[in-house]
C-alpha cells in the first residue's frame, strides 16, 4: 500500500501539470475550427460539414480520417457511425485535437499547426522524429490552415 506523502506527491505533480497545460493552451493562437477543417481538407477533400463515406487504406473513416482506435477512446458508438453521421465524428475530431494539444503541452512542444498535424497523422512520436511522408502532410495541413486563417 502507497504511504500518504506518495498519494500526495502524484496528486501535486498532476495538478502542476494541468495547470500548465491550461495556461498553454490558453495562450495558445490555435483557432481549432479552422484546423479542423484544415485537416479535413488534406485527409479527404472536404470540410467536414457533410458526412464524408471515405474510407482510408488502414480503415481509417470520416472526413478526418480517424481511426478505430481513436475512435473507441471517446466513444463507445459503432465506428460505422463514422461514415454516416456528421456531429459525432465532429465532436470526436475536435476531442481528439484537444487531447493531442494537451499531450504536446505535457511533452513541452509548441502546440503549432505544424506539430498538431505530424502528431494527427503519425502519433506524437512523430513530433520528434517525422518520416518525409508525414512532414509532406504536416507542411499540406499547415499551408491550408494559414489560407484558411488569412480569409477571414
Amino acid at each position: 500500500m502507497k504511504s500518504a506523502p506518495f498519494r500526495l506527491t502524484v496528486v501535486a505533480k498532476v495538478a502542476v501539470s494541468w495547470l500548465f497545460c491550461l495556461d498553454t493552451l490558453v495562450a495558445s493562437q490555435i483557432d481549432e475550427g479552422k484546423l479542423l477543417r484544415a485537416i479535413a481538407e488534406v485527409e479527404s477533400g472536404t470540410s467536414g460539414a457533410r458526412v464524408c463515406r471515405v474510407v482510408g487504406a488502414a480503415g481509417e473513416r470520416s472526413a478526418w480520417q480517424i481511426t478505430a482506435a481513436v475512435w473507441r477512446r471517446y466513444t463507445r458508438a459503432s465506428f460505422q457511425r463514422a461514415s454516416t453521421e456528421v456531429y459525432l465524428p465532429n465532436l470526436i475530431a475536435a476531442a481528439h485535437l484537444r487531447m493531442l494539444r494537451f499531450e504536446l503541452s505535457e511533452r513541452f512542444q509548441p502546440d503549432t499547426a505544424y506539430n498538431l498535424a505530424l502528431a494527427w497523422n503519425g502519433g506524437l512520436g512523430a513530433t520528434r522524429r517525422a518520416s518525409v511522408r508525414q512532414r509532406d502532410y504536416a507542411q499540406r495541413v499547415e499551408a491550408t490552415y494559414e489560407r484558411l486563417i488569412a480569409q477571414r
